[in-house]
């Protein structure tokens, strides 16, 4: 018999109110009473008696951070996960969710492995609960303990970019730099600036002024964008590399606006994203930084953790190369 609330309640000698707290990650209570009901979970007889038995055929997502794209990866991940049956299911786990939530999942063999995209720790609770469970790390900062990693080449994604622009014969270009929470962006922009500093051709960094990129909607992007565009006019640059897609409606709309009288530079993004690529005019260039084959790696590693029937014991990292993707004008 699988516990529940009530049962957990009574053998903490909690109220279920109490409980539910804990389980939902919520204040109200001493950490050794979270504590205590984690330790039930744990150690429930019915519950070892159960455990692993029989494949529950829940995958779980989980985003550490908000993500910039979270519905592209999910429906790739998804797709892919359709081919080992139709008995598996994915379901996505907000940022919020408590280790005590996750350990619940876990005691009633409701969650068979986990996906986790992020770039930062999930916590110290979080992570001795990942210990239990089969796991991927999907993009994340490469981790010193035992795991398996599958990670983006962003600095190299940031190399293609400048390289495209410079076979298109910018000298000068621009390099955008976006206030945001995923350090991904960043390592574009370093991997942008690299490739130029090595060729000893001149690159400007413009830093955008604004909340993290993650927050901000498209009105305030095109006010930012607007303002950024009007006190920068292009001067001098003869092309730009945006690090993400997600703001390129609010760039162009900026640069056709303020920038009009000048010509329009080659444009390359580090992020390809085709919700916010398709209506571009003129279209831009873009590095496809492998989100397919990361959720096939991800997927194919979870498997096979899965079936073993153990959490990764040994580090392994699988490093997933971008590809530019060009422009109709010039395929």
């Amino acid at each position: 018999m699988k516990l529940t609330v009530r049962e957990i309640a009574r053998l903490a000698g909690v109220s279920p109110a109490t409980v539910s707290r804990a389980l939902n990650g919520q204040q109200g209570m001493s950490e050794a009473t979270r504590r205590r009901v984690c330790r039930i979970l744990e150690d429930h007889p019915e519950n070892r008696r159960g455990r692993r038995k029989q494949k529950s055929g829940n995958i779980g997502l989980l985003f550490l951070q908000k993500p910039l794209y979270p519905w592209n990866f999910f429906e790739k991940v998804n797709i892919f996960l359709r081919t080992f049956g139709p008995e598996w299911k994915l379901f996505l786990l907000p940022p919020t969710l408590s280790a005590s939530r996750l350990e619940l999942y876990r005691s009633r063999n409701e969650i068979d492995g986990l996906l986790i995209y992020g770039f930062s720790r999930a916590g110290e609770e979080l992570e001795t609960v990942l210990e239990k469970i089969p796991h991927v790390w999907i993009s994340s900062r490469i981790r010193e303990n035992g795991h398996t990693d599958i990670l983006m080449g962003n600095e190299l994604a940031g190399r293609l970019a400048a390289r495209y622009l410079i076979q298109k014969g910018c000298r000068n270009p621009g390099c955008l730099e976006i206030p945001c929470a995923n350090p991904g962006g960043a390592a574009r922009c370093e991997g942008f600036r690299f490739e130029f500093f090595a060729r000893k051709l001149p690159c400007q960094v413009l830093s955008l002024k604004m909340p993290y990129l993650e927050n901000t909607g498209f009105d305030e992007l095109e006010k930012y964008f607007s303002e950024f565009v009007r006190q920068n006019l292009l001067s001098g640059m003869d092309g730009l590399f945006c690090p993400e897609s997600y703001p390129a409606p609010a760039l162009y709309l900026a640069l056709h606006r303020f920038a009009s009288d000048a010509p329009f530079p080659p444009v390359v993004f580090g992020n390809h994203s085709p919700e916010y690529l398709s209506g571009l005019n003129p279209p831009a260039a873009s590095v496809d930084l492998g989100d397919e084959v990361l959720a096939e790696y991800a997927c194919r590693e979870l498997f096979r953790l899965i079936h073993e029937d153990r959490v990764p014991d040994e580090r392994s990292r699988i490093f997933v190369n971008p590809r530019l993707v060009l422009p109709r004008c010039d395929s």
